[in-house]
């Protein structure tokens, strides 16, 4: 807090005297000892002088940018940003900003990929698609309009992009989308998988797989709908989404997806700079593995990571547990899970459970358990 000291004018008032030499003294000789008695009238004056209190204006303590009402720093990524504008601090500096790692709201959020320029267009096939690209040339694939049925795996690119499409998975093997090793930008949208037949993961984006993760793109998605994910604890650990290598920003705005095995795998097994959760449900689907006790349908941290948790916003984010589980059991680090240094990171909740949140990690906004209101986020396609 800034200290403002309030300072007053003094306006001191000389008051008169009788001068002890006559009035009918020559005018020459009053005016010499006039000028030599000066000097020591102020001094004394100012020494006996009480303030002029009824006509001293108090002046306005300055507010500070930092505290003034609705003048809130709006958040950035981490690290906290230095104030700027603010008066220079006279006697003691003004507090710092504690370095909590923050992200925009959602409102600020341009959930936008970068444009592309000159992009190579592709037309995919419903059956198996493999290519690799250059990592400085963007590249469009366009769906097919019938269900694709086969597995998606493209290397490199920059900006890569896909819009609109649906996938129907019947093959046992390969993710249903994979990219990996793009360099700037992953963006899929609009698009509709279903996974009952295939025991894989639904989407694997992600930049290098490897130290020292020179690609790291923003992944990107956004109104898309993936159903029925399937894995196994002595099988295939499938996931809704898992990165599988270095990725930047997360950006999650509208997904509605099921799973009886993992739901989105965020932990970071790999570098991710930031996540951004914004209208997403997730939920248990039936016909689980009967060995599998739990399904955690959000983990953020796990025994594997190699980096803490990055800072993570959590906004409308709903999980809809298995019928005879609560929301602890869904979601990871679950309560009571300590990191190697004995310290609980796990979630915590003040409200029964009927929403978690996670104290120990640098994530705002918290879980739900249960469908959204209004229903799915991303309803199915026709």
């Amino acid at each position: 807090m800034h200290n403002h000291e309030e300072h007053r004018g003094l306006s001191a008032r000389v008051p008169t005297g009788r001068s002890p030499l006559r009035v009918m003294a020559p005018l020459a000789l009053i005016l010499m000892l006039a000028a030599a008695c000066m000097p020591f009238a102020a001094v004394a004056n100012a020494a006996t002088a009480k303030p002029n209190t009824g006509s001293v204006t108090k002046r306005a303590q300055p507010v500070s940018p930092l505290h003034s009402p609705g003048a809130s720093p709006k958040p950035k990524i981490s690290p906290a940003p230095t104030a700027t504008g603010s008066p220079t601090a006279s006697a003691s500096a003004s507090p710092t900003a504690t370095p909590t790692p923050s992200l925009p709201n959602v409102s600020s959020i341009d959930w936008e990929p970068p444009a592309q320029q000159s992009p190579i267009t592709v037309n995919v096939p419903t059956s198996y698609y493999s290519a690799t690209f250059p990592t400085d040339r963007d590249v469009t694939f366009v769906w097919p309009t019938q269900p694709r049925w086969s597995a998606f795996n493209v290397v490199g690119g920059r900006n890569v992009r896909i819009v609109g499409g649906s996938l129907v998975k019947t093959t046992k093997t390969g993710a249903g989308i994979r990219i990996t090793g793009t360099s700037k930008s992953i963006s899929i949208r609009d698009l509709n998988i279903d996974m009952a037949g295939s025991p894989t993961d639904a989407l694997n984006l992600s930049g290098d797989s490897s130290a020292p993760y020179v690609n790291r793109p923003d992944v990107y998605i956004e109104e898309s709908r993936i159903m029925n994910v399937n894995g196994a604890k002595n099988a295939n650990h499938s996931d809704v989404y898992q990165p599988q290598g270095a990725i930047g920003h997360l950006y999650i705005n509208g997904l509605t997806a099921s799973s009886n095995y993992q739901g989105l795998f965020l932990s970071p097994q790999a570098p991710i700079a930031a996540i951004s959760l914004n209208r997403v449900n997730l939920s248990y689907s039936s016909g689980g593995d009967p060995s599998t006790p739990v399904t955690y349908l959000l983990w953020l941290l796990d025994s594997a990571a190699t980096s803490s948790t990055p800072p993570t916003d959590l906004t409308d984010v709903y999980v809809t547990p298995r019928s005879n589980q609560g929301l602890q059991q869904a979601i990871y680090p679950a309560p009571g899970v300590v990191n190697s240094s004995g310290g609980a990171v796990g979630a915590a909740s003040s409200d029964g459970w009927r929403s978690a949140f996670f104290p120990a990690l640098p994530v705002t906004g918290a879980v739900i358990s249960g469908n959204p209101p209004a229903g799915d986020f991303v309803e199915a396609a026709n």
